[in-house]
């Protein structure tokens, strides 16, 4: 044992050298640096022949023939934006637009009436009046006092160019012989604005001459050749009325050979007044009788196909009437105009024969 511990770490001479030199290894050391050295070259070649197999498996890498770009990025410039200062920077000003001047036309005179009654020339259209029966009478002045100046027919239009104080009367122009008339406001239509027509003053009327008719037999009335009508008046008789203070009308309607005709009816106008009525009933077929009264029907009894009074319209007075036969819807005349004047002091009632011409 204690050779084998001799041997192991040298002699008591050799361990004094190495104690004297520490650098050194001692005989057992490099012993052992050799067997080490042996094992790890043992192993060394061991792992040589397994590193060689393990190479073989796995051939070298070839190389792309191509290389590989890289894309190298490139830094854009940043962009800042350059902030402009605010300015009050006037608009230009809006051009303006001269009108030219144009022709504009001056209104011509308006119609006026001095106090002649003679209207002055105008260019501006003024008010009219239509008018709406088949018939009217116009006179010389302003009211039923005055002269007939004419007749105005159905749908005929007048200027107006005057007119009364109180608006009952209008001064037209003009006839068919281009004079001046009146006619009744009440009865006729007026289109445009007739408020700013003149008052035209005339001489007052003269004074009337009334002389009752006696009772008997009135003369035919002969009618003009000009009238566009289909009867005639053949005669026209008046009677005592006494206690009815109503017009009272008896009429025979009837053809040229003197049968009666059926379906026309009468129209009263009464004049100045502006009021007219149509009889409600038509002309019969057949004669019948009128008198002053039914209970009294001789010697004063006349054939009629035809009657009508005013009792309950209008009242009889001294007034002047218009009677005329006018077609079944009363309002086409059919036959020339009976003039009647009927007093109040005097009451009469009528009876008037109107004959068809063919």
């Amino acid at each position: 044992m204690a050779s084998a511990t001799s041997a192991e770490h040298g002699t008591p001479a050799q361990n004094r050298r190495t104690a004297k030199h520490p650098g050194r290894l001692t005989a057992g050391q490099r012993r052992l640096v050799a067997v080490l050295t042996l094992a790890l070259v043992a192993l060394l070649g061991t792992m040589g022949c397994s590193l060689t197999s393990l190479i073989r498996l796995f051939p070298p890498l070839t190389p792309s023939p191509t290389p590989i770009a890289f894309l190298t990025p490139v830094l854009q410039p940043t962009f800042t934006p350059t902030v402009l200062p605010l300015t009050d920077t006037p608009f230009p000003p809006t051009p303006t637009i001269t009108p030219t001047a144009t022709d504009t036309p001056t209104p011509g005179p308006t119609p006026t009436a001095t106090s002649t009654g003679e209207p002055t020339a105008t260019a501006t259209p003024g008010p009219m009046i239509l008018v709406p029966v088949a018939e009217l009478n116009v006179r010389t002045g302003p009211g039923t006092d005055y002269p007939l100046a004419g007749t105005i027919r159905q749908g005929e239009t007048y200027d107006i160019v005057g007119r009364s104080a109180d608006y009952a009367w209008w001064r037209i122009c003009c006839l068919p012989d281009a004079s001046l008339a009146w006619v009744t406001a009440s009865l006729v239509q007026v289109s445009g604005d007739a408020t700013d027509v003149e008052v035209v003053t005339v001489e007052p009327p003269p004074a009337p001459t009334f002389t009752p008719a006696p009772p008997t037999l009135t003369p035919t009335i002969t009618p003009t050749a000009t009238e566009a009508v289909g009867f005639d008046v053949e005669g026209i008789e008046e009677f005592p009325n006494w206690g009815n203070n109503w017009l009272k009308v008896g009429a025979q309607i009837k053809a040229n050979n003197g049968a009666p005709l059926w379906g026309y009816r009468l129209m009263f106008v009464l004049e100045g007044r502006g009021q007219s009525w149509v009889s409600p009933q038509v002309s019969d077929s057949s004669w019948g009788y009128s008198a002053p009264n039914r209970l009294t029907p001789l010697p004063d009894a006349r054939l009629v196909n035809l009657q009508f009074d005013t009792n309950g319209f209008a009242e009889l007075g001294d007034n002047v009437w218009q009677v005329y036969v006018v077609d079944g819807s009363g309002t086409r005349r059919e036959s020339s105009i009976v003039r009647l004047y009927t007093s109040a002091s005097q009451p009469k009632w009528y009876h008037i024969r109107f004959k068809r011409r063919f």
